[in-house]
């Protein structure tokens, strides 16, 4: 009897074990984080593919693969999250429940773009097939763009938040997020995400948009077609090859003054050059 007891608990031991030595939730959760972001956003265009598209249906194609991808990486990290929960404490869920707000809002966001540039014609008419005077909304007109920027704005902000508020949670390595460092230093990364309003969602700022937004009067600081926009009623001029966050943050402004101001309080560590009115 004594025999046939210690087995039973000699094989619940490695059980038990076994159990023991599996992933986590949290741990998946985190893992997920770690995960390379390029290889989950791939679209498989090639350049030449890109180029070659002349129809309005090919380029809606293309940037809903974009917000596709965009929609299944945030998804992944909400479920993840979600089930984490039930490993966490009461103050860890708080930051959980945060985060994977983020994340579907994100993803609502991408759903949402998906579905306008299914009809983006009808949804976004052109020019001559709009009241006079109106622009298109800010989805319409920044669409493209959105799609382009986001791995340097929008989602290396959720990254960063991610980061920011798990970096206390029992076995999380911030330094396995390697998205944070593609082309730009973790102070900037840190600055910019915390001082432009919506910068972890998708419609957030900075992002481009066309130079005829701007109001008239501001039009002689403007160098190029495009400009960033860094808050309502605030620019930068777009460079080239320059991540747009970082632009946002170390560019010379122009606009409003009390945007100018608001804006300069939110980045202490910076002088900011530039006009306002």
């Amino acid at each position: 009897m004594t025999k046939k007891f210690l087995a039973l608990a000699l094989i619940g031991t490695f059980l038990l074990a076994g159990c023991s030595g599996k992933p986590k939730a949290i741990e998946d959760f985190y893992n997920q984080l770690y995960l390379n972001v390029d290889s989950q956003l791939d679209d498989g265009y090639t350049d030449a593919q890109l180029s070659a598209i002349d129809t309005s249906e090919e380029r809606n194609s293309f940037f809903s693969v974009s917000y596709q991808k965009v929609d299944e990486l945030v998804k992944s990290l909400s479920f993840k999250a979600n089930a984490a929960l039930d490993q966490a404490s009461e103050d860890e869920k708080k930051t959980l429940v945060g985060l994977i707000e983020m994340y579907d809002n994100y993803s609502k966001d991408s759903q949402n773009a998906i579905k306008l540039l299914s009809n983006y014609d009808k949804e976004c008419p052109a020019a001559e097939d709009r009241p006079a005077g109106s622009l298109p909304s800010h989805a319409c007109g920044e669409i493209y763009f959105n799609a382009t920027d986001l791995r340097e704005t929008s989602l290396v902000c959720v990254y960063y938040v991610s980061a920011k508020f798990l970096k206390d949670f029992p076995g999380f390595d911030k330094t396995k997020i390697d998205f944070l460092n593609s082309g730009m230093s973790e102070d900037l990364i840190s600055e910019g995400c915390d001082a432009f309003r919506g910068s972890a969602s998708l419609l957030g700022y900075p992002y481009r948009v066309s130079r005829w937004v701007v109001p008239e009067k501001m039009q002689r600081e403007i160098d190029s077609e495009v400009v960033i926009a860094v808050a309502d009623g605030l620019y930068t001029n777009s460079v080239s090859g320059v991540p747009v966050l970082e632009q946002a943050v170390s560019g010379s402004w122009f606009g409003n003054c009390s945007a100018f101001e608001s804006m300069q309080e939110r980045l202490p560590n910076r002088v900011k050059s530039g006009n306002c009115w």
